[in-house]
């Protein structure tokens, strides 16, 4: 879990009568493409890998336009993040539960063999990068 300083009123929520109300700033994906990248990098050097190590990445998706930063920011093919499209296309956003399925997706249809790595990448209020490495 890693907090990113100073954007606590990036993203987070409003609550009113009917429920919660996601809320997300204009400068949430500037800041994406600026601090992404290097938080993930030193994340994947602290297992000794880099970027070009990991064969999945499993976004949670929040909406397609943070999936498409995420994905140009570290230039993805997008084949190697698909189940998250997928799942919002099939889906939308489940809020938090949202990750599971798109595990479940990866896990039904890929999964990973021996050697090969997949990283988790949540972003929640705060605004917090969450990240898992998981290794087959």
């Amino acid at each position: 879990s890693i907090l990113l300083q100073g954007t606590r009123g990036l993203m987070g929520y409003d609550i009113h009568d009917d429920g919660f109300h996601l809320r997300l700033d204009r400068a949430l994906p500037r800041v994406l493409l600026e601090q992404i990248p290097g938080h993930v990098e030193q994340f994947l050097g602290h297992a000794g890998l880099s970027q070009d190590d990991v064969s999945a990445w499993l976004f949670h998706p929040g909406g397609v336009k943070i999936l498409d930063y995420l994905s140009d920011t570290l230039s993805l093919e997008r084949e190697s993040c698909r189940w998250s499209y997928e799942v919002l296309s099939d889906h939308g956003n489940m809020s938090s539960a949202t990750i599971y399925f798109v595990l479940d997706s990866f896990l039904r249809t890929k999964g990973l063999n021996q050697g090969e790595h997949a990283l988790i990448v949540g972003i929640g209020p705060g605004l917090t990068l969450e990240l898992v490495l998981v290794r087959g």
